[in-house]
């Protein structure tokens, strides 16, 4: 039990963080990107490649709005983000399944 708990835990709080509010309609955009934010990035993306982008920065959980979710527009960046929160989602499930079989004697 404590094995899972301990699995669980940090898990839990991943995912809550990336299900917050943080209490506007819509994300805030940054005033302008750095310029070096993405620079292997090719200039012309395709609107799925976008997204696709987006939801892999938003899942690193490394900034509360990457620079590659900028250029969405609004529908495009609510999908980056159930996306994003799918594969935390899948990703908590897959740690459920490990401690479950760990338990089993």
């Amino acid at each position: 039990m404590r094995r899972a708990s301990t699995i669980l835990l940090p898990a839990v709080c991943l995912a809550l963080a990336g299900c917050s509010d943080s209490g506007s309609d819509s994300p805030e955009k940054p005033d302008a990107p750095a310029a070096s934010s993405t620079p292997s990035a090719p200039a012309k993306l395709s609107a799925s490649e976008k997204v696709e982008a987006c939801t892999d920065a938003i899942a690193a959980g490394e900034d509360s709005y990457p620079a590659e979710c900028a250029d969405l527009s609004s529908d495009d960046y609510m999908e980056a983000l159930q996306d994003a929160n799918q594969q935390g989602r899948d990703a908590l499930q897959d740690a459920i399944d490990e401690a479950s079989e760990a338990a089993q004697p």
